[in-house]
């Protein structure tokens, strides 16, 4: 006597009937990663401000975390638009692909930066391109 099959019954027992699993899986792994991408960095910025020498007082650092932060965000929310429209003429998959290579490849300059206007330009063109969010909430 054969027991269940454990493979995929997650994924299973989350998609109703007649949606496809296996792209969902993908959807979401790339959600995942490109938000943990993004959130990741949250947690060091405070040090990295403090290490490029914006300040020195420890009560003015969330100033300038907060403008990392909205350079990555507010880039995001205002390219959606821009981001959408490019995906109705070329395709939801190529810009999805496009945008997760893109996204790694800010986020690996990121990891590079040397001063804080660097960074700030970095976050925002990381803001740019991770629309995955937008584009899988669309298709």
């Amino acid at each position: 006597m054969e027991g269940p099959r454990v493979r995929g019954w997650a994924l299973r027992a989350l998609c109703p009937e007649g949606v496809p699993a296996a792209p969902l899986a993908a959807a979401l792994s790339l959600m995942f990663c490109e938000a943990f991408a993004n959130a990741a960095c949250l947690t060091f910025l405070g040090f990295l401000v403090l290490d490029f020498g914006m300040t020195d007082k420890t009560e003015e650092v969330g100033f300038y975390v907060g403008f990392l932060s909205l350079a990555f965000f507010g880039v995001q929310f205002l390219g959606s638009f821009a981001i959408g429209f490019v995906s109705d003429k070329l395709g939801r998959k190529p810009v999805l692909l496009a945008g997760a290579a893109w996204s790694g490849v800010f986020a690996l300059l990121f990891g590079f930066s040397f001063n804080y206007w660097y960074a700030l330009a970095i976050r925002a063109g990381t803001g740019v391109f991770n629309m995955s969010p937008t584009e899988t909430a669309a298709s």
